[in-house]
Parts: C-alpha cells; sequence; structure tokens
C-alpha cells in the first residue's frame, strides 16, 4: 500500500521507498521520510494533488504521484501516538 491508499487521520509505518527514482529518493529522504518512519495523512487538496502528511512533527506537502511511489504499512491509532 502507498500514502495515497490512506484516509485522512490514518497513520502508517514507512517500509520503503524502491520504487521512487534516485534523485527524488534523496530528497525525501533529507525531509525526514526514512524506513520506520511514522507518517500520518492529515489533509488533500480539493482534488486530490497535493497531499499533506505529518512527518516527525512537521507537515509535508507531496504530490500525488510521488505519494503513490512511497510504500507503507498502516498502524493502529495506539502504536501512532506512542510514535
Amino acid at each position: 500500500m502507498s500514502i495515497n491508499d490512506l484516509a485522512i487521520g490514518e497513520s502508517a509505518r514507512v517500509v520503503s521507498l524502491d520504487h521512487v527514482p534516485n534523485n527524488m529518493r534523496q530528497k525525501l529522504l533529507d525531509m525526514g521520510l526514512l524506513d520506520g518512519v511514522v507518517v500520518k495523512l492529515i489533509h488533500k487538496a480539493p482534488l486530490g494533488d497535493p497531499i499533506w502528511v505529518e512527518v516527525m512533527d512537521y507537515e509535508l506537502a507531496l504530490r500525488r504521484e510521488v505519494a503513490a511511489l512511497i510504500s507503507v504499512e498502516k498502524i493502529s491509532a495506539k502504536v501512532a501516538n506512542k510514535a
């Protein structure tokens, strides 16, 4: 599943950036999207692009096509609150 598959308010743990092109992967890593990091979908633009996620206490806007390349696994709300 990808970040695009999350509903607003759902959290997930980043599993892989393997499908992201190398030049874009480094930018995402620099912004904190590392394997194992918890992200929370907080907003989608009216037409679905861009989307906003919360990563390590800040908001990050991503294009829908980039978010589709980031593999995540959904986690429960209890786990997300501890992270």
